[in-house]
């Protein structure tokens, strides 16, 4: 029932009258890789606990020094980040990574970052 939709729909961005046989492999793969990644999307919103384990110790501790120094409501500048000091440069770049990869840090512009509350007050180190 997805697959015409979503091929019929790629004929159309791609200004064809016909539903090619390509088309309808790339619905496919589309389809396929959106459904994966809706469901990991959805498993790291109900699996809070195993994300918080899973992030490096200088991510954690990066982690709770913005929250101390900004909070969770505001767009903190990444040049301000970078200029932290916390640690090396390339420390401080992994653990910057390893928020973004776990979700508890989202960039909303190019130049700004944002906290996204994973640790409740009683879990902090």
């Amino acid at each position: 029932m997805v697959v015409p939709k979503i091929s019929s729909s790629m004929a159309r961005l791609h200004f064809s009258q016909e539903v090619t046989k390509d088309l309808i492999n790339r619905s496919v793969s589309i389809w396929e890789n959106t459904y994966v990644y809706a469901a990991q999307a959805a498993s790291l919103q109900l699996n809070r606990t195993a994300k918080e384990i899973s992030l490096f110790p200088n991510a954690r501790k990066l982690y709770f020094w913005l929250v101390d120094h900004y909070g969770y409501s505001v767009n903190i500048p990444k040049k301000e980040v970078y200029a932290s000091k916390i640690f090396h440069v390339v420390e401080l770049e992994e653990a910057v990574q390893n928020l973004l990869e776990k979700g508890a840090l989202y960039a909303p512009d190019n130049n700004h970052v944002r906290l996204v509350e994973i640790y409740n007050s009683t879990q902090k180190p």
